[in-house]
């Protein structure tokens, strides 16, 4: 379901993304750090990033030669945000059949334990669609996995700036 750490980008160049990130963030205001979605087609910089030929290559040898870049986040939990974000899969959202997309996580920071690092559920992309409820609380996301502690033991995600990581739409993280 996943495969990490590919880096990409050198360490100058993970800077001038994490610059230009923040100016784009910035340029959002009050709408906040999960607010910049689907911005491929509307920010060049997020269309450079996301066709990037190393991170298609890789696609590539998961999903084949045939790629679209149909959507692009920028997942951004600032210092003293509270919300947290709840075991989940991706398909459950995009409501794509057959579910057939990967999803490219590039770190613009370290990320770590310590610093909100992605964590997955190894084998669960292998089960299909798992129950969910809604999400309760200060939650980034509506929907969370129920039961998601029964699922075996969450593996960290440990990426350093300029590297990303793939892994598989039904893959719980």
């Amino acid at each position: 379901g996943y495969a990490a750490p590919f880096t990409v980008f050198s360490e100058a160049e993970a800077a001038r993304n994490r610059a230009y990130l923040d100016r784009l963030l910035e340029s959002r205001g009050g709408e906040g750090a999960y607010a910049i979605n689907c911005y491929q087609a509307r920010a060049a910089g997020l269309w450079d990033l996301c066709t990037n030929p190393a991170v298609l290559d890789l696609v590539e040898d998961v999903i084949g030669p045939d790629i679209v870049c149909w959507a692009s986040h920028f997942f951004c939990k600032l210092p003293g945000d509270p919300k947290r974000v709840p075991w989940h899969q991706d398909a459950i959202y995009w409501h794509l059949a057959p579910a057939r997309t990967v999803t490219a996580w590039l770190a613009i920071d370290d990320a770590d334990e310590e610093n909100s690092a992605m964590a997955f559920l190894p084998g669960t992309h292998a089960l299909g669609a798992i129950p969910w409820r809604r999400s309760e609380g200060e939650s980034v996301l509506d929907k969370a996995i129920d039961g998601a502690d029964a699922l075996g033991e969450p593996v960290s995600n440990t990426l350093a700036a300029g590297t990303f990581s793939l892994h598989a739409d039904m893959l719980a993280h």
